[in-house]
This record gives structure tokens, sequence and C-alpha cells, in this order.
């Protein structure tokens, strides 16, 4: 019994680490774009 229970609890581990660096990539790419958009919007401003 004990065996099954470490067994699922390492499962649930890696589930949460992968749900963490999901979340960690998402938070990223959000940056990434926020930083591409109010570049595109400076450009836009100084474009002549």
């Amino acid at each position: 019994m004990a065996g099954k229970h470490h067994r699922f609890q390492q499962r649930f581990t890696t589930a949460a680490q992968a749900t963490n660096t999901a979340t960690s990539h998402r938070a990223q790419f959000q940056q990434w774009w926020q930083l591409l958009s109010d570049a595109a919007r400076a450009q836009a401003l100084l474009a002549p």
C-alpha cells in the first residue's frame, strides 16, 4: 500500500512541476509580447 501511495505522489509531483513550467512559460511569453507591442507602438509614434 505504501509503495502505491508513493508512486501516486511522484506522479502528482511531476504533473505539478509540468504545470508550473507551463505557467512560467506563458508568463514569459506575455512579457515578451508586451515588450514587442510596446516597441511597435513606439516605432509607430516615431515614424514620420
